[in-house]
């Protein structure tokens, strides 16, 4: 048996589906650490691919003045061949006032391009 003893993820950060409480997909994204995009570069694009835009995730970014989370996705999103959606994290943070830097967590390219529809 494992005991951790943690405090719960905010209410407005979870989701329920099929009477499981998860993170939401907005939430999970920025709790995912740099490694996980490095480790797991398939399973980041394929949340990120279910973004469909940036109005959920920028609330939660700009809620927790996560700038270097903020960086880090719209890194991500670039990578994956989303510069819009990039670009308007990158947009939407600076003009709030923060200092945004850019990082891409992955170490390569997909190698398929994803229909972000």
């Amino acid at each position: 048996m494992f005991e951790l003893q943690a405090p719960l993820p905010d209410l407005s950060d979870m989701v329920e589906k099929d009477g499981l409480r998860l993170f939401s997909l907005e939430s999970a994204l920025i709790e995912a650490s740099p490694r996980y995009f490095l480790h797991h570069a398939t399973d980041a694009r394929a949340a990120m691919a279910m973004i469909r835009d940036a109005s959920d995730l920028l609330a939660r970014l700009l809620d927790g003045g996560h700038s270097t989370i903020a960086g880090r996705l719209a890194g991500a999103f670039r990578n994956s061949g989303r510069g819009a959606l990039a670009d308007e994290i990158t947009r939407t943070m600076s003009a709030a006032g923060y200092a945004l830097r850019e990082t891409d967590p992955f170490t390569d390219r997909p190698a398929v391009a994803l229909s972000f529809r």
